[in-house]
């Protein structure tokens, strides 16, 4: 009778244990799929706590749950991203980081490293995008603070780099400028998928000493001048304007040969265009080097536009042409 009522007692116990399994393993299901629900609804900030919980319910549970967990845990790597994205694009970016680095800590408390490398490699993009946000509104110094946050998570970020280098065309310290534009274009050289940005990184760095060199010109500083238009062609090849007014700075500091080197370049680039202006400034300078017959010859292309009496007055009265 006693070995009756233990063999029945056992058997209610292996028979709660079950149930018990049973309504467990389903809390997790339902967890689990409430938890999708809310990452398929682009929920991403109650779908990341929910998804958390239905790993921790499930690695509770063990073998029983461990394609739900393995699942929710697959899940949750994808809804941190995701949430970190969206937060971005809303410009929402200490929102964003601050996800993606819980999203970090998560991925490698779960063992996931590829994850981790996954959010990191995002974080920096992130506050590259915060800087150019605030460069757009010239908040120049705390534009810099993002770019340099940027290059703390990855040294050789190129568009921190870039975004640097505008700040400083910007202000007008084409020293630091061109520092970090030839940063960019070292990190991206050799690289496909960066050559677009090196392209960009130059550009930038050439119209910053072009636009410069013409202001510095149009106040008579030819030396500084022509400094800038010789860093520009560093970056970029140059057009018949760029090098029409390296020929003015040439001809204002007296380096005709120098000048009339620029203007045959001017003219060689200028192509169908209107060159009266190139021909008139090739043809100052080959009077300025001594060689008035061909500065004759040049002035005499000069048929229109605001140096047409001039030209006249030089062929007519000063060199007296034939």
């Amino acid at each position: 009778m006693k070995l009756n009522r233990k063999l029945m007692m056992i058997v209610a116990m292996v028979a709660f244990g079950v149930s018990a399994s049973a309504q467990t393993v389903e809390a997790v299901g339902q967890k689990y799929n409430d938890a999708i629900e809310l990452y398929k609804a682009k929920n991403y900030a109650q779908a990341v706590p929910a998804l958390e919980q239905t790993v921790e319910m499930g690695t509770k549970v063990g073998d029983a749950a461990a394609d739900m967990t393995t699942s929710a845990q697959s899940a949750l790597m994808k809804a941190y991203k995701n949430y970190g994205v969206t937060l971005y694009k809303k410009k929402k970016y200490d929102e964003s980081v601050k996800v993606l680095k819980n999203g970090i800590a998560t991925a490698k408390k779960y063992g996931d490293e590829k994850s981790a490398k996954k959010f990191q490699s995002i974080i920096p993009q992130i506050y590259a995008g915060y800087g150019n946000s605030l460069l757009k509104s010239e908040k120049y110094d705390e534009a810099l603070k993002q770019f340099d946050n940027a290059l703390t998570e990855k040294p050789n970020c190129i568009r921190a780099f870039m975004g640097k280098e505008t700040v400083y065309k910007d202000k007008g310290d084409f020293t630091k400028m061109k520092e970090f534009a030839d940063k960019a274009i070292e990190v991206g050289a050799g690289s496909s998928k960066q050559a677009k940005r090196v392209q960009q990184a130059k550009k930038i760095a050439y119209l910053g000493l072009y636009k410069a060199g013409g202001e510095e010109l149009s106040k008579g500083n030819s030396a500084k001048a022509l400094s800038l238009f010789n860093d520009a062609l560093k970056y970029g090849e140059g057009d018949a304007d760029l090098y029409l007014n390296m020929a003015l700075g040439y001809n204002a500091s007296k380096n005709f040969s120098k000048a009339i080197e620029a203007a045959k370049k001017s003219l060689s680039l200028k192509g169908d265009g209107d060159k009266n202006a190139i021909y008139f400034v090739l043809a100052q300078a080959y009077e300025g080097a001594g060689d008035a017959s061909i500065a004759c010859a040049n002035f005499k292309k000069v048929t229109a536009g605001p140096n047409v009496d001039a030209a006249k007055y030089q062929v007519t009265q000063v060199l007296k042409c034939k």
